[in-house]
């Protein structure tokens, strides 16, 4: 990010003190459920113009109409997402059903996925990505 200070916030925040609580004793609460999805084969590369590469990893931070703040996190195509507010995953899945079941690292219609690991989406533009050959 390039706003200076922007994870003050977050550090002293004090909704957070459960899930900091677990990470670092891991006592209460004893789980914390999070959501994990295929949005695109590991082995994907995106193709823009000559150039092709592989997307290794990606992340986002997704604050809901609820107020529930999610860290979303792809690695090879792999999507995690905990829900920072709380040891619930609820949230995310109603915003993934009224998104159409599209990630939240993704914000316009072009997603990168292949005929393999489709997305629901209202434009499924699949041309800008090719198995990693």
């Amino acid at each position: 990010m390039g706003i200076e200070g922007w994870e003050e916030p977050l550090i002293d925040d004090p909704q957070l003190e459960p899930l900091r609580r677990l990470a670092r004793v891991g006592d209460k609460p004893t789980s914390w459920p999070f959501s994990r999805r295929r949005i695109y084969g590991e082995d994907d590369v995106k193709i823009e113009g000559d150039n092709r590469h592989q997307v290794l990893h990606e992340f986002n931070l997704l604050y809901t109409e609820e107020r529930e703040l999610y860290a979303v996190l792809c690695v090879f195509g792999e999507e995690f997402a905990i829900n920072y507010a709380g040891p619930e995953i609820e949230g995310y899945e109603k915003w993934l059903k009224k998104h159409d079941g599209c990630s939240p690292l993704y914000v316009r219609d072009r997603l990168p996925v292949t005929s393999d690991h489709r997305c629901l989406t209202r434009s499924t533009a699949t041309e800008d990505y090719a198995p990693l050959a």
